[in-house]
């Protein structure tokens, strides 16, 4: 039987796992005692305009996204966007936390 040491348990991801461990940290804030993200999406709002793969933003926040006719931005689709970030539940991060960028990344 493994067991599980409450008191050093870290969370950690790298890309889609960077942005599973962003949301995994603010929505669980007690129960990470450290979180390492690698290359994470951290704000769904900015990847939309400056990415190669828009669509996993409108995707990510279930809104429809269509590569032919790339919708146009609403206030409310922006809201919605940013409601599915991780960057909305930032002030809920209670756990030491270490994030790797690359310089070159067009995703993050």
């Amino acid at each position: 039987i493994c067991r599980i040491d409450a008191n050093r348990l870290v969370i950690f991801g790298g890309s889609h796992g960077g942005f599973l461990t962003a949301w995994m940290s603010a929505k669980y804030p007690d129960l990470f005692k450290a979180a390492i993200m690698r290359n994470p999406v951290t704000d769904t709002t900015n990847i939309y305009a400056g990415s190669d793969i828009p669509d996993w933003a409108f995707s990510e926040a279930g809104v429809s996204y269509s590569l032919t006719s790339p919708p146009t931005v609403t206030p409310s689709m922006y809201s919605t966007l940013f409601q599915t970030s991780p960057m909305s539940m930032v002030d809920q991060v209670k756990c030491r936390t270490l994030i790797l960028l690359g310089a070159d990344d067009r995703r993050v």
